[in-house]
C-alpha cells in the first residue's frame, strides 16, 4: 500500500512558428525531426500513449535510483543532477501529471527525495543530525528466508522457559520464534540492541494509551520490529513512524498527513491511531496473531487466505503460498521481539534504556518559523525539531487556525513572554511574486511549496480565480523552506556576471545544467534557447555541448496573419507533444482535425493547428 503527496507542476514547452505574411497555411516540421516522407507508415504494433508513458516512467525512475545510489556514497552533486534529469524527462514528456496518476506519483516520489536532501542539508547547518526519513527495519525482515534459518536452530534456545514470565497475548516458542530470537541475537543484534535502548523514551506512553484503548500493554514492543522506535523510519513500502502506517491508512485513524505535517512520525498520535487499528483487526478476526499479520498485510489479504484454506490458524496460513514472506516473517519476529524485550538480560541483551524527553505544549496562533520558536524558547533548534518531528516545513502549518507545539519542559513562561512580543507579520519571511500571463494561483502556490489557502488569506483574495497579470501577491515562505523548481535550479558556486541585452553568449553545458536553469541564469526562457539551437523536446541537452543564447533577450518568432499550420506527423510523435509544443490545449487539436485524445496519428498524417500568434 502507497501514498503519496500530490503535486501538480505543469510545464509548458512551446516553440510558435509563424509563416510570412502570407495568407496561405504554412507547413512546418518540428526541430530535429526526420525528413517527411509522402506515404503513411502503420505504427509499431502495440504503440500506443500508454506505452510511452511506461517508457518516460522507466526513464524517470532510473534517474531517481541513480540519485539515490549516489546519495547513499555521499555524492550529493551526483545525487542533484540524476534527480534533475528525471524531474526533466516528466516534465517535457508531454504527458499531463493530472491525468496519469502513476506519472505524478513518480514525480511526487522524485520531489520528496528533493525536499528530503535539501532540508537534511538545511538541519546538518542548524546541527540536526538526525536524517528526516531513516530506512525501516521491517524491510530487512521481509529478506530473511525463515525456512532456511529454522534449520540453523541447535536446540539451545530451548531452554528458555517462557512460564516464568507473564504474557497479556497467547505466547509460543516454535521453531520460527527460536529462529528469530537467534537472528536478533546475533546478525541483527546491534539493530535490536539500539530498538531496546530507544524504546525507553516511548514505551511507558505507548503502554498507557493501549491500557486506556483495551489493548494488551505486549503488543507495545510491536515497534522494534516495525521501526526500531525510528519516529522517521521509512519502509520500501511509503509506511512512516514508530507504527509504519502508510498515508491511506492514517487517514483512515485520524492522523493528518498533508504538505504541512505528517502525525505518522508524532509518537502519541500514531500510537493512538495504531491501538485503534489493532483493536478493530482484533475485533475482525478474534485472534491477536491474525490482527498482526493483518496489520501487515491488510485486513483483505489475510481473510482471503482464511477462505481459501478454510482455518483461522496463523500457523498453517503462513505455510500457504497466500501468506507473503514479509508476513509470514512479522508475527513470529513480533513474538521474538516480546520475548526478549520481557527479558533482555537472559538473551545477553543490555537493560540501558534513554529516558523520555519530558515536553509542555503552547498554542502557536499563526504559521510561524521553528526558529522563533526555539529563539523564543531559549533552547536550541534541534530540541524543538526533535519534539515536533511531525513538522515537515521547519514552520507550523499555514492550513490551520492554531498549533500546538511542544518545547522543552520549564521554558513554557519563558517562551510566552517573549513570543507575544513578536508581531505575527515577523514570524514569517513573506516574498513578492509579480504575476505572469497564464499563470493560476494553484500554480504560483506549487512554485513557492505553499498552498492555495495561505496565499489567499495573505492577500486577502476572496477567490482563487480573481488574480490578474502584473499583479504583485505576498507569498508567506518559512525561513527554512525551500522555493520549489520544478527542474532544482539549485544554488550555484560559479559567479554570475551582468550580460548586456542581446550580447551573444556561446554556453557550454556543464553537470547539472537544464535548459530552465539556463535559461534562468541568461534571463530568457526555454523555448527561445531550443529554437536558437534547433532543440526539440525529446532531445536532452549534454554536459560539454554548446549552446546560443542572446542574454535578455526572447525569440517571438513572424507573425501569421491567419495563425494557422498544417503539421505533418513524424514517427514517434504524440497528440500530446504536439499539442505541448505548439502550447495549445489537447482538445482543440482534437476538434480541430475531428480527433478524440485517444485517436491514434501515423507519420504522414496531416493536422491542423491555430496559433493565433
Amino acid at each position: 500500500m502507497k501514498a503519496r503527496r500530490a503535486f501538480f507542476i505543469p510545464l509548458f514547452i512551446s516553440l510558435i512558428l509563424s509563416s510570412c505574411a502570407t495568407n496561405k497555411p504554412m507547413v512546418v516540421n518540428l526541430p530535429n525531426q526526420n525528413i517527411e516522407r509522402t506515404t503513411k507508415e502503420k505504427p509499431d504494433e502495440g504503440k500506443e500513449t500508454g506505452s510511452e508513458l511506461e517508457k518516460v516512467i522507466a526513464q524517470a525512475e532510473k534517474h531517481l535510483l541513480d540519485g539515490k545510489e549516489a546519495l547513499s556514497l555521499g555524492d550529493i552533486d551526483r545525487g542533484r543532477e540524476e534527480f534533475n534529469k528525471a524531474i526533466e524527462i516528466i516534465l517535457t514528456s508531454g504527458f499531463n501529471l493530472e491525468k496519469e496518476q502513476e506519472l505524478k506519483d513518480t514525480f511526487n516520489e522524485i520531489s520528496d527525495e528533493i525536499y528530503s536532501l535539501e532540508l537534511s542539508l538545511l538541519k546538518k547547518e542548524a546541527g540536526i543530525t538526525e536524517a528526516p526519513t531513516e530506512p525501516s527495519i521491517i524491510d530487512e525482515i521481509e529478506k530473511i528466508d525463515l525456512a532456511k534459518e529454522e534449520k540453523k536452530l541447535s536446540g539451545e534456545g530451548e531452554k528458555f522457559n517462557l512460564s516464568g514470565i507473564t504474557y497479556d497475548i497467547p505466547m509460543t516458542f516454535n521453531p520460527a520464534v527460536q529462529a528469530f530470537i537467534n537472528i536478533f541475537q546475533n546478525e541483527r543484534r546491534k539493530e535490536i540492541e539500539a530498538a531496546l535502548r530507544r524504546s525507553g523514551r516511548y514505551l511507558d506512553m505507548i503502554k498507557r494509551i493501549f491500557k486506556e484503548e483495551g489493548l494488551p500493554e505486549d503488543l507495545a514492543y510491536m515497534p522494534i520490529v516495525e521501526s526500531a522506535f525510528k519516529v522517521h523510519a521509512y519502509s520500501r513500502a511509503r509506511a512512516k513512524g514508530l507504527w509504519q502506517f502508510i498515508a491511506g491508512t492514517a487517514r483512515k485513524y485520524g492522523l493528518t498527513v498533508n504538505w504541512w505535517v505528517d502525525e505518522r512520525s508524532d509518537p502519541e498520535k500514531a500510537t493512538r491511531a495504531a491501538a485503534r487499528h489493532l483493536k478493530d483487526l482484533y475485533n475482525l478476526f478474534g485472534d491477536w496473531y491474525l490482527a498482526m499479520a493483518a496489520y501487515n498485510a491488510g485486513e483483505n489479504k489475510i481473510l482471503r487466505a482464511i477462505r481459501r484454506l478454510k482455518t483461522k490458524d496463523f500457523w498453517r496460513l503462513a505455510r500457504s503460498r497466500y501468506i507473503r514472506r514479509e508476513t509470514r516473517n512479522y508475527v513470529p519476529a513480533i513474538l521474538a521481539s516480546i520475548i526478549i524485550a520481557k527479558n533482555p538480560t537472559w538473551f545477553g541483551f543490555s537493560t540501558a534504556k534513554e529516558k523520555p524527553i519530558p515536553y509542555e505544549k503552547v498554542k502557536i496562533d499563526s504559521c510561524t518559523d521553528l526558529r522563533v520558536i526555539a529563539q523564543c524558547a531559549g533552547v536550541p533548534l534541534s530540541q524543538i525539531v526533535e519534539l515536533n518531528p511531525e513538522l515537515r516545513r521547519l514552520t507550523t502549518p499555514a492550513n490551520v487556525r492554531e498549533y500546538w507545539v511542544k518545547i522543552p519542559k520549564g521554558t513554557k513562561t519563558r517562551f510566552l513572554n517573549k513570543f507575544a512580543a513578536i508581531p505575527k507579520e515577523k514570524r514569517l519571511i513573506w516574498r513578492r511574486h509579480r504575476v505572469r500571463r497564464g499563470e493560476t494561483l494553484s500554480l504560483i502556490a506549487k512554485k513557492y511549496r505553499t498552498t492555495v489557502t495561505a496565499i489567499r488569506k495573505a492577500n486577502r483574495l476572496r477567490s482563487a480565480h480573481l488574480i490578474r497579470e502584473g499583479q504583485t501577491l505576498i507569498i508567506p515562505m518559512g525561513p527554512g523552506s525551500f522555493r520549489y523548481i520544478p527542474t532544482l535550479n539549485l544554488p550555484s558556486t560559479r559567479p554570475r556576471r551582468n550580460y548586456r541585452i542581446g550580447e551573444r553568449i556561446v554556453h557550454r553545458v556543464r553537470r547539472g545544467d537544464t535548459l530552465y536553469s539556463i535559461a534562468r541564469r541568461y534571463r530568457t526562457d526555454v523555448r527561445s534557447i531550443m529554437v536558437w539551437n534547433n532543440l526539440s523536446p525529446e532531445k536532452p541537452i549534454h554536459p560539454g555541448e554548446r549552446l546560443v543564447i542572446w542574454a535578455g533577450k526572447v525569440y517571438r518568432g513572424r507573425n501569421n496573419k491567419t495563425g494557422r499550420i498544417t503539421y505533418k506527423v513524424k514517427k514517434g510523435d504524440t497528440l500530446y507533444d504536439i499539442a505541448n509544443y505548439f502550447n495549445v490545449p489537447l482538445d482543440k487539436i482534437c476538434e480541430w482535425n475531428g480527433l478524440s485524445k485517444k485517436s491514434k496519428i501515423y507519420p504522414g498524417d496531416e493536422l491542423t493547428i491555430y496559433t493565433n500568434n
